[in-house]
């Protein structure tokens, strides 16, 4: 395993003092290559994009030294658009999806804390057969992760958005953990309506979720992952850009597009567009 960044600072930092992971179990440092030339990383077997949704193509284009003639491309990130993106700049390399139900938070350089697990699923998408999820579903289960496939990276790509939509933006305005959600009948109540109003604009594409019931996905999430924060909120308390065009926003412009009433989605587009225009 490397680490490929593209701050050199970090890069350098991350290298000499490794990561230092907190979770229940306490503290403890994780040794691994970390460089910002990609030419002093070996050509992997998977290349996994954990970037923003809105630097997808910029990691895509960093990280083309680094294709080999056997490589996978996972990306694992929030939103729609990512993996067709990546497969823009795969040349021709399979293209995987991956949706996980970890939480974990960045409280400073190379410093994370580790706030739920939950599986990782796997799926093929461009150019994928379902024995190249298989083989990174089994690379992850060696290392000790909860991993499983899925045979529709569509419906596993709109499931992952319905958690998000309803999580990320109802945490990033009203400031609070994932845990909260649930507890707050006014936060349970958008957070319920977002992820529904997503599966109706699933369902008018003729894509079924993987979850028989949306809200006590979102719900079970959130408790798996109460003390996390999550992406979104500490982009706002940052004041970076947040992702809210890749997931609500998707959300609202396929509702648009097949006039699916997405009500609750465009508030929380509006107003994390708001707050994000205010602090940048």
């Amino acid at each position: 395993v490397a680490l490929l960044d593209k701050n050199a600072e970090r890069a350098e930092f991350i290298a000499r003092e490794g990561i230092r992971l907190k979770d229940s179990a306490g503290e403890r440092v994780i040794r691994v290559p970390c460089e910002a030339d990609p030419s002093k990383v070996s050509p992997p077997d998977a290349l996994c994009l954990c970037v923003k949704s809105f630097d997808t193509e910029a990691a895509m284009c960093r990280a083309l030294p680094l294709l080999g003639p056997r490589t996978t491309v996972v990306s694992l990130q929030n939103g729609l658009g990512n993996a067709e993106t990546a497969a823009r700049f795969s040349g021709g390399r399979p293209v995987l999806c991956a949706a996980t139900s970890h939480g974990s938070t960045a409280e400073s350089a190379g410093v994370i804390r580790h706030a739920g697990a939950g599986p990782t699923v796997v799926a093929p998408h461009t150019g994928a057969s379902p024995q190249h999820a298989e083989s990174f579903a089994k690379l992850l289960l060696r290392a000790g992760f909860d991993a499983q496939t899925a045979p529709d990276a569509t419906a596993l790509l709109w499931s992952k958005l319905a958690i998000n939509a309803a999580i990320n933006p109802v945490t990033a305005l009203a400031g609070v953990p994932n845990g909260a959600v649930p507890e707050r009948e006014d936060l349970r109540r958008t957070a319920a309506s977002a992820a529904v109003e997503t599966e109706s604009v699933a369902r008018a594409m003729g894509i079924g979720l993987l979850y028989a019931d949306i809200v006590s996905a979102v719900e079970n999430v959130c408790r798996m992952t109460a003390q996390n924060i999550s992406s979104m909120l500490q982009d706002v308390r940052r004041r970076r850009r947040t992702e809210i065009e890749a997931i609500n926003g998707a959300v609202v412009a396929h509702g648009r597009r097949l006039g699916v009433p997405v009500p609750v989605n465009e508030d929380l587009l509006r107003r994390v567009l708001d707050i994000s225009a205010a602090s940048l």
